[in-house]
């Protein structure tokens, strides 16, 4: 990996999340810093795709916020309109406490 002389870190964890439910991946940060005008040349394409992986990134970060809430398996319906109620009280509980 070049840096081209801008400041940079790298750190990578091999052991990645020991969370149980999940299984352990590899985690990679890298945070640059750029003084001034960055230019990046990219195609229609390009930009389409980065930008869904911006928006599935950010969907992933909010699906994983309330993963201890324990989300209903099936869709919302009538007939299970309780589970649906209780896992958004769980959520906003778990929100809240997180807020504080």
């Amino acid at each position: 990996m070049t840096s081209d002389g801008l400041p940079h870190q790298v750190e990578f964890d091999p052991a990645g999340s020991l969370d149980p439910v999940r299984r352990p991946w590899p985690k990679l940060a890298l945070r640059v810093e750029v003084e001034g005008t960055l230019a990046v040349r990219m195609r229609r394409a390009q930009l389409g795709w980065l930008l869904e992986l911006v928006e599935t990134i950010a969907r992933m970060e909010r699906r994983h916020r309330f993963l201890r809430c324990r989300r209903p398996v099936v869709p919302p319906r009538a007939s299970n309109a309780a589970a649906w109620w209780a896992y958004a009280v769980r959520a906003v509980i778990s929100k809240r406490s997180d807020d504080l």
